[in-house]
């Protein structure tokens, strides 16, 4: 290599190292628990904008097929819907939020506000269910929403947020998992949301 060349290469290495970190490729910090919220939503009688949620399985440490329990409550916290999705490695999943978590709620209330929270969870005997949730590897999900600013002329833009990651209490999961549970035995059928599913190809 002529000493120009040398010279190029040695101040390219110089400025790559000067480059401040922020510049590097943050990584996705999947999680065991999260949640985000869902807001002023089209539903199946009125028209409006409507709501996505996206679901990955990061296989992070090779964890394998997980459990996307996820459960959907009301401004007033109550538990209106919940359901265990089964999830390969590196799977995504995508689907609506009124379409897949909100049209079977228990109560048939139409709701345009609240909470979405997901628990990622080990399948027993290969079943997802999340009356039952075992704590266990980690997941990314993401929820694009139409936002706006109210008033006499407000103005609607769309954003996508990745779910916000929480802690655990064994006191929470414990609730949600008996509240799902009796959603199962006295819902006939109501309260157990879809599953979001794979987009084609």
């Amino acid at each position: 290599m002529s000493v120009l060349g040398r010279l190029k290469c040695a101040l390219v290495v110089a400025i790559a190292s000067t480059l401040p970190a922020a510049l590097s490729p943050l990584p996705l910090k999947a999680a065991n628990y999260q949640v985000d919220y869902f807001s002023g939503l089209r539903t199946p009688k009125h028209d409006g904008p409507e709501a996505m949620i996206n679901i990955l399985n990061t296989a992070q440490n090779g964890s394998g097929n997980l459990c996307a329990d996820i459960y959907v409550l009301s401004t007033s916290g109550q538990l209106q819907e919940c359901c265990g999705c089964k999830m390969t490695p590196n799977e995504f999943r995508t689907g609506q939020v009124v379409k897949h978590l909100l049209s079977n709620n228990l109560t048939g209330l139409v709701l345009h506000y609240g909470t979405i929270k997901i628990i990622s969870s080990a399948p027993k005997a290969g079943v997802c269910n999340a009356a039952t949730p075992a704590t266990a590897g980690a997941m990314n999900a993401w929820l694009t929403r139409h936002d706006s600013t109210g008033g006499s002329t407000p103005i609607t833009g769309i954003t996508t947020t990745r779910f916000a990651t929480a802690t655990l209490s064994t006191a929470e999961e414990n609730s949600l998992a008996k509240r799902c549970g009796l959603i199962q035995a006295i819902g006939s059928g109501h309260g157990i949301c879809t599953c979001p599913a794979e987009p084609p190809n």
